[in-house]
């Protein structure tokens, strides 16, 4: 759902990395390279005993890579993350992978932009579970981001028919902006948000078909809003939605870059 930023986010990174650099005379700006094949430049902690455990069936594993996962997002030890994407790796091959298990492989896959393999995946758990929300909202952003948004769009569609009416129509404002219709996407995200100001609208906007109705859902989508902002050239307006984003999803590095 966020590589819409990632380009913004780019950009954002090297600047203030070149700022920092800028301001420190002293540091060399040629890496610096070992000289010594002995010499340890990094000390892994230690691997605990429930992350030595092997997985004895799917929902194992996905649990196992679930846990990796978020470890992974929350500090900046990214070795987590690829841990639980070798592990999914090794257990999508099995014929009883589960629909969930292949979309949380996709949704690795696609953050390290490996964009036609996670589409590839995402075909297969949508073949398993067609109303799975959560992977098709996944395909129709790995779609927007290869530059597809015809598919896209038909992906949101197919959303908004089986109920997912909040999810459906923030992924249906993205096609229409990817295509150029900044006013209409604006438009139909402005009346989509509006049960996010009021909990128990929606709670009945969003159904629970794999994409949960929470303050996360929110942030996507007034993320998504500000981001149409910064196209408009409304600084204030994008400040705005994205300090409402950040209310409800303070984690969310991607929104503090952007």
């Amino acid at each position: 759902m966020k590589q819409r930023w990632w380009g913004l986010a780019t950009v954002l990174i090297a600047a203030v990395a070149s700022a920092a650099a800028s301001a420190s005379p002293g540091r060399s700006k040629e890496p610096w390279i070992p000289q010594n094949p002995a010499e340890v430049i990094l000390t892994l902690p230690a691997r605990s005993a429930s992350e030595r455990v092997v997985p004895r069936n799917v929902a194992e594993a996905l649990q196992q890579a679930e846990t990796w996962t978020a470890t992974g997002k929350l500090g900046p030890n990214s070795r987590y993350l690829g841990r639980a994407e070798a592990l999914l790796e090794q257990w999508a091959k099995r014929p009883d992978a589960s629909a969930a298990l292949l979309t949380l492989q996709a949704r690795l896959q696609q953050q390290r932009h490996a964009f036609a393999e996670a589409e590839s995946v995402l075909e297969r758990a949508l073949r398993l579970e067609p109303r799975m929300a959560d992977a098709r909202l996944l395909r129709a952003s790995t779609r927007l981001t290869r530059g597809d948004f015809a598919a896209a769009r038909a992906d949101c569609a197919v959303l908004i028919g089986q109920g997912e009416t909040f999810a459906g129509s923030a992924c249906l404002a993205q096609s229409l902006a990817a295509m150029g219709s900044i006013a209409a996407a604006g438009a139909l995200l402005g009346r989509a948000l509006e049960p996010c100001a009021r909990p128990s609208a929606m709670a009945a906007a969003a159904t629970t078909v794999g994409v949960a109705a929470d303050a996360a859902l929110c942030a996507w989508a007034l993320g998504i809003r500000a981001d149409l902002a910064q196209r408009r050239g409304d600084s204030a307006a994008a400040e705005r939605d994205l300090r409402a984003a950040l209310q409800r999803d303070a984690r969310s590095e991607l929104l503090r870059i952007q």
